[in-house]
């Protein structure tokens, strides 16, 4: 699984670890086995994008990001937005080391409550999380 991938399929996996759904208690075992395994890259690979907006978004006074009204990081100009998104996508493109190595949940053993669309079913089945 790459950065890229796992950036699409973390928050489609969040939704199913909260969703109170009556799981099978061996697929609710698995999902916690893939989440555990993918938290530490997931966690340090937010920190590199902040570490990323930091280098070349605007920083205030205290360090912290400053931001747009919208919600997005302001950058000094065009080119600083530019190297950030090259980096970026340059780590997308990194395989992600995970400490144990996990078996994906099957799709029959997905609930039938469980509502994906396609987007987010192909994000699962390309990071692994979900095999047919």
């Amino acid at each position: 699984m790459t950065n890229g991938e796992l950036i699409l399929a973390q928050p489609i996996l969040m939704e199913l670890l909260q969703a109170k759904i009556n799981w099978k208690p061996k697929a609710a075992l698995r999902l916690r086995r893939i989440y555990r395994a993918i938290q530490e890259p997931a966690e340090d690979l937010e920190q590199l994008r902040q570490d990323l907006l930091k280098k070349y978004g605007c920083t205030g006074e205290q360090g912290e990001l400053l931001m747009e009204e919208d919600g997005n990081v302001i950058f000094p100009n065009d080119e600083a937005r530019e190297k950030f998104i090259k980096e970026w996508k340059e780590t997308g493109d990194l395989e992600v080391e995970v400490a144990e190595p996990f078996a994906g949940l099957t799709v029959s053993q997905l609930p039938n409550r469980i509502e994906l669309s396609v987007a987010e079913l192909d994000a699962l089945l390309t990071a692994g999380i979900l095999e047919e």
